[in-house]
């Protein structure tokens, strides 16, 4: 398996960082069919991190039989916790969209007093994850919109998200 790792300062800076690094790793190991909805939620995982943990952090990518593991440690005890917000709010959604486009996904406390937010990325073709098509009913949907590429230009998904919302 293979796996990539970057050190960012927790800046805002770092948020574009992530997402050019994991643009990059994909593209290098030939998943850029995966390229969509990891650098979605790298962004929203680090932007979490810039937000809540206010600390630097560590991004990594590790492939794994189901797809593209995710994970984003930083030094901050807090475990996430999904809020409440209005439909009007500009926040409150990282965890939905994670929740939406991941197998899996969860946190881990380190012995060294911060955590670890990790999500397992799905295959997005059937050679690469060995199943049937799914069928359009079974396929994440976030907001009543199919959560693939095509519903979102790729220029920057994260802010084209954002606006839409």
């Amino acid at each position: 398996m293979r796996r990539a790792e970057h050190a960012l300062d927790g800046r805002p800076e770092s948020i574009a960082q992530v997402r050019r690094f994991a643009k990059q790793v994909l593209a290098d190991w030939g998943c850029d069919d995966l390229a969509w909805a990891v650098t979605l939620l790298s962004s929203e995982l680090a932007t979490n991190a810039v937000l809540h943990a206010r600390s630097s952090f560590t991004v990594a990518l590790e492939e794994c039989p189901e797809g593209v593991r995710l994970e984003i440690t930083d030094t901050s005890p807090r475990l996430p916790a999904r809020r409440s917000y209005s439909a009007e709010s500009t926040t409150g959604r990282g965890l939905r969209i994670l929740n939406e486009l991941a197998d899996s996904w969860g946190a881990e406390a380190d012995e060294n007093g911060g955590k670890t937010v990790w999500a397992v990325i799905p295959w997005e073709t059937d050679e690469r994850r060995g199943r049937a098509d799914l069928a359009e009913s079974d396929r994440p949907h976030a907001n009543g919109l199919t959560a693939e590429p095509t519903d979102f230009p790729r220029a920057d998904p994260v802010l084209r998200w954002r606006s839409a919302a």
